[in-house]
């Protein structure tokens, strides 16, 4: 009934996303053009996506004098929406009186303030999500530089809609109050020491028009998500013109259910750094492993169940009370490990090969709080 699991590992993170291959046919890869009201938008459509099953969304956006073909070619996640099984979307910022690309993002980056990017980025998503079946619990947007910018004011403007958002080179509103996100959020800032335009210290854009320093954005959304403390580890190599681990890692604890914050210090990075072949993996793979809380409440989840065959297959099932909740989906932990599955007729299921002989703790994660861990002995 499940077709392949996908397992991606960055630092203390770990995700597997379950596809369901079946009774639902997925055709081959290819790009689709939606219009939210300027012009055809490029959406990239992985192989493994099926019409009835919800995967993620992600939406890229672009830098100042950029476009959304260059930041691509830059950060190349399209392998990983291959790879990983989600809707990748491209839109183009609007163009300025020189001919340029922007983003109306903050006062301090880069635009007049006139026309509503914000409002235009969650029509995209409506749009989006209108044409294709997309797991509402993993929209997430990534930006570079203005486009990072504009990803902290989607997260900002849409918490109800957007689960996380990445910047790289970006910066929040340099006055907290701006920000007044309506749920928790994920957002993640990652951001070089070395940095010749966006200021890892914070700057001015013009003389009473500032950005604050990237620990302070990261603070900013540990404080809106209510996080109780941080700590620091190294153990990432973001670049491919710096040796070895080169980022250090700022990760809030003790925020709200559903929102975190984290900052990706690029030790002696720059603004557009040679970035490594992992680079676009682990950015995807924060982005996937930080959905929005399920809206499916504990009172209807009828029965959580795990059994182990003698082959080493574990099979998880998380059943819901009617169909109501069809296309949604539901996380369950096995050892540690988190598992994504779709809830259809009522049920969400992870089927697992391969697992070792032994005692195995499988967890409901989402919906949160509802059942306690369960304990599972597969055979020799």
């Amino acid at each position: 009934m499940f077709g392949k699991t996908e397992r991606v590992r960055a630092g203390r993170i770990c995700v597997a996303v379950v596809l369901l291959a079946g009774s639902f046919a997925a055709a081959a890869q290819q790009e689709v053009y939606v219009d939210a009201g300027r012009g055809p938008v490029r959406v990239h459509v992985p192989a493994a996506y099926a019409e009835g099953i919800p995967i993620p969304l992600v939406v890229i956006l672009h830098g100042r004098r950029s476009n959304a073909e260059r930041l691509e070619y830059y950060v190349q996640f399209t392998p990983v929406s291959d790879q990983r099984g989600f809707l990748l979307a491209f839109p183009n910022g609007p163009v300025n009186s020189d001919g340029y690309r922007y983003w109306n993002a903050t006062d301090a980056c880069c635009g007049d303030g006139v026309l509503d990017d914000s409002g235009y980025l969650r029509d995209l998503v409506e749009v989006i999500t209108a044409q294709f079946t997309v797991d509402s619990r993993r929209i997430a947007f990534f930006g570079n530089s203005n486009g990072g910018f504009m990803a902290h004011r989607v997260g900002c403007d849409h918490a109800d809609v957007v689960a996380a958002i990445a910047s790289m080179s970006g910066a929040q509103w340099n006055d907290p109050a701006m920000c007044v996100p309506t749920a928790p959020m994920n957002a993640l800032e990652i951001h070089g020491t070395k940095d010749e335009h966006r200021f890892y210290g914070g700057g001015c854009t013009e003389p009473d028009v500032c950005y604050p320093s990237a620990p302070q954005t990261a603070q900013t959304w540990g404080d809106l998500n209510h996080c109780t403390g941080s700590e620091d580890s190294v153990g990432l190599d973001l670049t491919s013109d710096i040796p070895g681990v080169d980022t250090r890692l700022t990760t809030y604890s003790g925020c709200d259910h559903g929102g975190s914050s984290q900052l990706w210090t690029i030790v002696n990075g720059r603004h557009h750094p040679g970035l490594s072949p992992q680079f676009n993996d682990v950015v995807v793979q924060y982005l996937l492993s930080h959905p929005r809380p399920s809206d499916i409440p504990c009172g209807d989840v009828s029965q959580f169940r795990a059994q182990c065959g003698q082959t080493g297959v574990l099979a998880v099932d998380v059943g819901v009370i009617d169909t109501i909740h069809d296309g949604k989906t539901i996380d369950v932990t096995v050892d540690e490990d988190t598992f994504v599955a779709p809830v259809l007729e009522s049920h969400g299921q992870v089927v697992l090969t391969g697992r070792s002989p032994g005692t195995h703790v499988v967890g409901l994660v989402e919906p949160a709080s509802c059942v306690a861990d369960l304990e599972v002995t597969c055979g020799s």
